[in-house]
């Protein structure tokens, strides 16, 4: 293994097929920094918030004109949890131009914290920004 000037670990080795023949080369490589870190981030602090808020959050890539972008949306929620309660529904995108990671720190602030989500209901229909906005004011339990 060797250590990049960037901080990253990078290995390189043979794929073999079942015979032991060399079908080509694989690269492992990983990264430390700001990519780790947000990758840590949401592995650690999201299960913990989606319990905590009563709501399911996903984050996938999206092209949006000719760049992609991370869309985080609430994928599910639950009926009476602070999410519900705050008025956010399933399907509503966060309009705000925030990291998933971003957005579970926030909502892992101290507890009866509010925590102001900007929302758009999701599905098809306009482009995001000739939706209605609306603030969700989340009460953290």
């Amino acid at each position: 293994m060797a250590r990049s000037a960037k901080g990253s670990l990078w290995r390189r080795g043979p794929v073999l097929s079942v015979s032991a023949a060399v079908i080509g080369l694989v690269v492992t490589i990983a990264v430390f920094g700001p990519f780790a870190c947000e990758m840590w981030t949401q592995a650690t602090l999201l299960p913990t918030v989606e319990r905590r808020i009563g709501a399911e959050i996903r984050a996938p890539y999206v092209i949006l004109g000719k760049r992609d972008r991370e869309v985080i949306t609430f994928s599910a929620v639950n009926p009476g949890g602070p999410a519900a309660t705050a008025g956010v529904t399933s399907g509503d995108i966060v309009v705000e131009d925030v990291s998933i990671g971003e957005l579970c720190r926030r909502l892992n602030a101290v507890k009866d914290a509010r925590v102001v989500v900007e929302v758009a209901p999701g599905g098809n229909g306009p482009e995001l920004d000739r939706r209605p906005h609306r603030k969700a004011s989340i009460l953290l339990p």
